[in-house]
Order: C-alpha cells, then structure tokens, then sequence
C-alpha cells in the first residue's frame, strides 16, 4: 500500500494517464474521467517505487536548501548552475558578475564587514 497522499484529477477528454511529484512533495495522478477508481489504484501501486524516489530527491533538495547560511563562499543553485555568494557593505543591492552572487546589504543590518 502507498505511504504517501497523492490527489486524483479526473479530465473528460484525457486519453492517457499521467503522474507528476511537484517539488513541493505534492503527487498529482491526472486520469481520464471514466477510469475506475480500482485502476487509478493499480496505476499508483505500479509506479510506486518512482514516485517515492521523486519524493525521496525533493526532500533532499529541500533539506539541503534549509541548512544553507547566507554568508560568504556559500553555494546557491540558479538556472541550473551554482554561484558563490558574496556580502559586501553597501546599499541593499543584488548582482550576479564573474559567476557569483553579489549582495549588498548595509553593514548596520549584516552586523559589520563580511
């Protein structure tokens, strides 16, 4: 049996059935409007194993992106590439040059220079 909640959409003019994880760990199974309920079933059952590791590898990017620390030299994903970041004294301001992040906070907020 699933350990995990998933939500049925039922389409009228869906031919095929389809399953996605969303990065927010919601399981959406998209199904045509006249599939028995003991199908959509069968359907999770079989695919099982793929969802939970979908699961699985969002969580984990999940739980990577809590434990970062905005500081200097910490790595941050964006459009599929990963930039330093740098925090500089200045006026509240983000650039992304020479392949990293440059924040500009204002050293009364970041408690100093970094």
């Amino acid at each position: 049996m699933t350990s995990f909640e998933y939500r049925v959409i039922r389409r009228p003019r869906r031919k095929t059935a389809s399953i996605s994880v969303k990065p927010d760990c919601t399981v959406q199974v998209i199904v045509p409007a006249t599939l028995s309920e003991q199908k959509v079933t069968e359907l999770v059952e079989r695919k099982r194993q793929w969802i939970r590791r979908k699961l699985d590898h969002f969580r984990e990017i999940k739980k990577k992106d809590k434990e970062k620390q905005y500081v200097s030299g910490e790595s941050f994903a964006y459009l599929g590439r990963n930039y330093r970041l740098k925090v500089v004294d200045g006026s509240g301001s983000v650039k992304l040059s020479s392949g990293r992040f440059y924040v500009y906070i204002p050293s009364s907020i970041k408690g100093g220079p970094a």
